[in-house]
């Protein structure tokens, strides 16, 4: 199997190729995958997605295996996660983000300082967004952030998409101007299952510190 090339993922923006995902196909053998999330990588040669930052993430379920050196086809076992579908009813998480604060960013304005926020990206149309901390590096905020996220309810929470804070030099002022990209954190819901972990000092690994979520909590 370390012989065969490796999984190339394809984001098709207007039939180009805008963004890709590559991963050694022995990183896919597991018989009984989960879904697992990748960020793809903005295709320069291409240039469809200028910034990295855009690519976006995906979740792939993928099994490669040899018939020839298992001397057998696959057969869907009836317990196995290929037997299975997605529950119709989805599972409501309440997410309850504190964002305390940045430190070293690096410089984005001429003054060697940044105009920096922090926004939590999300599906829906409505931005979830710090307010702007003006000539700083090391930004302050102690704000309290809440959105609802949905999985499928036999989806486990490390199948769930990632929580994605992105962090914003603002342009105001400046005629056609667009806020600059600074850098971000992934963090995946798992690593913040319940108070207690958070208590018990967690949030001394997350990226971010400050983030819980209440379980099945229904759209408002």
């Amino acid at each position: 199997m370390d012989r065969l090339p490796d999984v190339f993922v394809y984001l098709m923006i207007k039939g180009k190729p805008a963004c890709y995902f590559r991963r050694a196909i022995t990183d896919f053998i597991d018989p009984n995958p989960k879904w697992r999330w990748f960020e793809f990588t903005a295709d320069k040669a291409v240039n469809v997605v200028k910034d990295q930052w855009r690519a976006g993430f995906f979740a792939i379920r993928l099994y490669v295996r040899s018939n020839a050196a298992e001397g057998r086809p696959f057969v869907k076992a009836k317990d196995s996660v290929w037997s299975k579908g997605f529950e119709k009813r989805n599972r409501g998480y309440l997410i309850r983000c504190a964002i305390y604060q940045c430190s070293l960013l690096p410089p984005a304005d001429s003054n060697g300082t940044s105009d920096p926020y922090v926004e939590i990206w999300q599906p829906d149309v409505k931005k979830i967004r710090t307010e702007t901390s003006s000539d700083t590096n090391n930004p302050i905020y102690y704000e309290l952030k809440e959105f609802y996220v949905e999985k499928p309810r036999n989806v486990d929470l490390d199948e769930a998409p990632p929580i994605i804070l992105n962090i914003f030099d603002t342009d105001e002022g400046f005629l056609d101007a667009e806020d600059d990209y600074m850098g971000r954190a992934v963090i995946f819901l798992h690593e913040i299952e319940n108070d207690d972990q958070i208590n018990d000092g967690a949030l001394d690994k997350l990226p971010f510190r400050g983030l819980s979520i209440t379980d099945d909590i229904p759209y408002p």
